[in-house]
């Protein structure tokens, strides 16, 4: 997404110039939702038409939660990946938003999320019950 927004940045003066910048921007807001959209049915699509079975670990609200966690928070940090096209400090905002991307799955989704859906995500669990990733 990152680099769809840097690209017509390269153009933000010559579309500035015709007034058709907040024209572009919600363009390109509208591209990173279909984007998201697109992604999370091809990402679940081929998970349900494998034949896998749904949140055969834990709790069905939790993990419907914990997925449509997951595909807001991509698509928040679509959003603010939009204010590259107009945004001073691009190096800051793509750092921040890869962060933000890091912390959420690594830390919260992990750490904390997982482990409410099913004690099967709990490391002390886990050594207890033998249950080793191997």
């Amino acid at each position: 997404m990152s680099w769809q927004v840097l690209n017509f940045r390269a153009i933000n003066f010559l579309v500035a110039i015709r007034g058709q910048s907040e024209k572009i921007q919600k363009q390109m807001i509208k591209t990173i939702i279909f984007e998201v959209i697109i992604y999370f049915s091809f990402y679940y699509g081929s998970f349900m038409l494998s034949g896998n079975i749904w949140f055969k670990d834990g709790y069905v609200l939790i993990g419907i939660m914990i997925l449509l966690m997951r595909a807001f928070i991509i698509l928040f940090l679509g959003m603010i990946i939009t204010s590259l096209y107009r945004g001073q400090h691009i190096a800051i905002i793509i750092v921040a938003v890869q962060l933000s991307n890091f912390v959420y799955h690594f830390f919260l989704e992990t750490k904390i999320l997982l482990v409410q859906y099913s004690p099967l995500y709990d490391p002390i669990y886990r050594a207890l019950h033998h249950i080793y990733n191997i």
